[in-house]
């Protein structure tokens, strides 16, 4: 019974890859998260976009820097909206060379996200104080996704809207940085359990493009290869039902990620304080 259920359950997951009844979406929905700017985050000063002007665009700096994610909840889809929060950003513009006046250096202030989940786009207003001084940025409206919020990346060019063609940009590269929180390994659904409703809850969050993303992802990295993906999912049904290797540690009891990765665990209630794991 266990082997004709993963062989039922495998059956199905090739057939919607290969006929195309499911794929997954850069526009997943996104629980509350911390994220921080990496590599390719930079203050640029010039046209922006660059289609609407001709002029030359002059890196400032490198942006460095954390904010927060809070979905606002029930969401008007196909649209879900984000409060961009607690932004605590630098600029780096010590290889910059000489500059005729002050170089921006500290930005903070919020905003708001919003992802159309049907068209795998987006758009972000900024309301920031750069070095104390209001300023507000914008994406120009829903922009394709080049980043999939499912991999925990969120990408996006912002720019100051006072003057398209002598303005100031912000390229945003940001990576969902979640704290050390407990969790047990293949619990996704975080019920508590291991058991035949991760996979299930797994390929949900996976394929549906109008479900939230897992508040603990790494829970849902049940083989523990540092990503989450339909290989959990095989792995999760393997152990369960055909007699397959269980789920790397920590798993037993709750514990801390010995793996380090991109995926992070925001929240896991199993493990919280004050509870029994």
């Amino acid at each position: 019974m266990r082997s004709t259920l993963l062989t039922f359950a495998l059956t199905l997951l090739v057939s919607s890859a290969l006929f195309g009844t499911c794929r997954p979406a850069h526009a997943q929905i996104l629980s509350e998260a911390d994220l921080q700017l990496i590599g390719g985050s930079e203050y640029l000063s010039g046209c922006a976009p660059p289609s609407i002007c001709d002029c030359l665009v002059i890196h400032v700096g490198d942006l460095t820097g954390t904010f927060h994610l809070t979905p606002l909840l029930p969401p008007l889809l196909p649209f879900v909206d984000y409060a961009v929060e607690d932004i605590d950003w630098e600029v780096d513009s010590s290889a910059t060379g000489p500059s005729v006046g002050p170089l921006p250096s500290v930005i903070t202030g919020s905003g708001l996200y919003t992802v159309d989940v049907l068209s795998d786009s987006h758009s972000m207003e900024l309301s920031l104080q750069v070095d104390g001084v209001d300023r507000d940025f914008t994406s120009g409206g829903f922009v394709p996704m080049s980043d999939a919020l499912a991999a925990g990346l969120l990408g996006i060019y912002v720019y100051d809207s006072a003057d398209p063609c002598l303005v100031d940009g912000l390229l945003i590269n940001a990576l969902v940085v979640d704290g050390l929180t407990p969790f047990r390994r293949g619990d996704c659904n975080t019920d508590g359990a291991f058991d035949i409703g991760d996979p299930i809850n797994m390929l949900d969050r996976l394929f549906s493009v109008l479900t939230v993303l897992p508040p603990c992802r790494d829970a849902c990295d049940s083989n523990d290869d540092g990503l989450f993906d339909i290989a959990d999912t095989i792995f999760a049904l393997s152990a369960l039902f055909a007699g397959g290797a269980p789920p790397p540690p920590p798993f037993m009891a709750c514990g801390i990620d010995p793996t380090v990765d991109a995926l992070g665990c925001f929240e896991y209630p199993p493990c919280a304080i004050g509870t029994t794991p």
